[in-house]
């Protein structure tokens, strides 16, 4: 079964019709990409597969579950994350940090919860600090993430874009340490 299965997708914005029967099957562990010409409707899939745009036609199916027209924090849930072309990294933070801010939408506790600093804040707080140390892990940059952040954010600003498919809870990151580790290193390494 594919990760992600997207059959037919289109939409159509007044008459003008942007992205029409879209295809595309994505299997675990692989790396795709999607190119073209300015104007192409690239950026318009990936809104509608991250639920900034709900399709006019078409199936989304993550995992075997059809997240068609899902709004985009429940997309996020599900595992699909993006980042935009202005990539907005905060400068006062650690690494570890702005890693953990992505992953803000899997955070059970309330608000009050998290400003009394309550038990359950601090369960998640740890459990976020791993999961964002495992992420940091896949690209060799857990052992000395503090070290290298000016080269991280410089790699990050000259343009290294992604949409992510995040491992689930449980799930081995090797596919996408085989894939990222090497380049991404190599392009830190270069500016350290």
């Amino acid at each position: 079964m594919a990760l992600l299965e997207v059959k037919n997708l289109g939409i159509s914005f007044g008459g003008l019709r942007a992205v029409d029967g879209f295809n595309i099957t994505i299997e675990k562990g692989q790396l795709y990409g999607l190119i073209g010409p300015n104007g192409a409707g690239k950026t318009t899939c990936f809104n509608m597969l991250t639920g900034v745009y709900t399709p006019t036609d078409g199936t989304i199916t993550l995992d075997g579950k059809d997240i068609t027209g899902k709004k985009t924090v429940e997309i996020n849930k599900e595992g699909i994350a993006r980042t935009f072309q202005n990539i907005r990294l905060f400068k006062e933070q650690s690494v570890l940090d702005n890693v953990k801010i992505g992953l803000h939408n899997q955070m059970p506790y309330s608000t009050l919860t998290g400003i009394l600093r309550l038990p359950k804040y601090r369960k998640v707080e740890a459990e976020m600090n791993e999961k964002a140390m495992e992420l940091l892990k896949v690209f060799d940059l857990d052992k000395e993430a503090d070290a290298i952040e000016n080269a991280v954010k410089q790699v990050l600003k000259e343009g290294y874009r992604t949409i992510d498919i995040m491992p689930q809870a449980g799930e081995s990151t090797e596919g996408i340490k085989q894939v990222g580790t090497a380049k991404m290193g190599d392009l830190i390494a270069e500016r350290v």
